[in-house]
């Protein structure tokens, strides 16, 4: 897979005087044009191209079928045809998606992504901004620190198990208790992800543009503590979370931006999958559905979401649209979203990493 190809280059790459940013940056890119093409066939639905969208919504199923399919990797002959199969799936849905992006204005405003280099980065950092882009690659967690000029420093953090560990215990004290334990766990992930960068940054850095990845997304940086006592991050760094460092770049001037809100929460998730369609155009699974729940799990209603849901609305005032309950279906929630601002999604989440090694 790619993300096994860039940690193989991530390994070698300081015997090379690299910091191997450029290729993270890459990588990233790819995550961003797919996603994005992905979002872009819901909205492209006619014209010159509704034989191209019928044509990569068929690749795209067949990506899924496969990604369902895995068998396991102790049956390595079967497990190394299975790799194939996916790797051509992949690269047709490639070659169709950037066919499809370079005929169609609204894809290819997301597809540009792509393009990104480092420079389109940096330009877009002030005097006193950085940028932190963590990743974790196999078994080890890295972060890039990014400064306005110069080559990024690249800082080893060591194994992910007890990173991850750590992270865990931060964000489960900060949502239920108070005190000591959370100051402690908060000074331990501090020390693992945070203080081995502090040489980096300067004192003159007031913006931290984070980028986190895996159990790191979890991680409320705002309530790491700060150095002084009572203090936080916060308190010490202006902090604006990205999901990758490409969000950094505006987006080409032409994408309307969207308006209002869409609030989901209290989702019945039994019920909403079972619930009719029939009013709705169902629209084309996704590489992001690829499951509907862990293999061999069920997800329960959250409770409160509707409290919290309902709160927001509060705050926004209008033009928000709310789905509750058993009408918080997949294809309700993939046709409200159109044209909004913005989304609260107040649900379950779970990843499957066995498409990811």
């Amino acid at each position: 897979s790619l993300r096994s190809l860039l940690a193989r280059w991530l390994r070698l790459a300081p015997h090379l005087g690299r910091s191997g940013y450029a290729e993270v940056l890459r990588f990233m890119g790819l995550v961003a044009r797919t996603a994005a093409v992905e979002r872009g066939l819901a909205r492209v639905d006619g014209g010159d191209a509704v034989a191209q969208v019928a044509t990569l919504r068929s690749a795209v199923r067949r990506l899924t079928r496969l990604a369902n399919a895995m068998p396991p990797r102790f049956r390595k002959e079967e497990h190394g045809a299975w790799q194939e199969a996916y790797a051509r799936a992949a690269a047709e849905r490639d070659v169709l998606a950037r066919r499809l992006a370079g005929d169609s204005v609204e894809l290819r405003a997301g597809w540009e992504r792509l393009e990104l280099t480092l420079e389109d980065v940096r330009r877009r950092l002030g005097p006193d901004e950085v940028l932190l882009d963590y990743l974790r690659s196999g078994d080890v967690y890295f972060v890039w620190v990014v400064r306005p000029d110069g080559e990024p420093t690249r800082v080893d953090l060591g194994g992910a198990e007890v990173i991850e560990a750590a992270a865990v215990a931060f964000a489960e004290r900060v949502a239920g208790s108070s005190g000591d334990s959370w100051s402690a766990a908060g000074r331990a992930l501090r020390s693992l992800v945070l203080s081995p960068l502090e040489e980096h940054l300067g004192k003159a850095t007031r913006t931290l543009y984070v980028c986190p990845d895996a159990a790191l997304a979890a991680v409320p940086f705002a309530a790491l503590p700060g150095k002084g006592d009572r203090r936080f991050l916060i308190d010490e760094h202006r902090l604006v979370n990205l999901s990758m460092a490409q969000e950094l770049v505006p987006w080409q001037e032409g994408v309307k931006p969207g308006r209002g809100a869409l609030l989901v929460g209290s989702v019945d998730y039994q019920r909403a999958s079972e619930a009719p369609e029939t009013a709705i155009r169902p629209s084309p699974p996704t590489l992001a559905m690829v499951d509907r729940a862990p293999r061999g799990g069920t997800f329960l209603p959250l409770p409160e979401t509707e409290t919290e849901v309902r709160f927001i609305e509060s705050r926004i005032g209008h033009d928000t649209a709310i789905l509750l309950g058993a009408n918080a279906t997949e294809t309700r929630v993939r046709a409200g979203v159109r044209g909004r601002r913005v989304l609260h999604l107040a649900t379950h989440g779970f990843v499957r990493d066995d498409l990811m090694r």
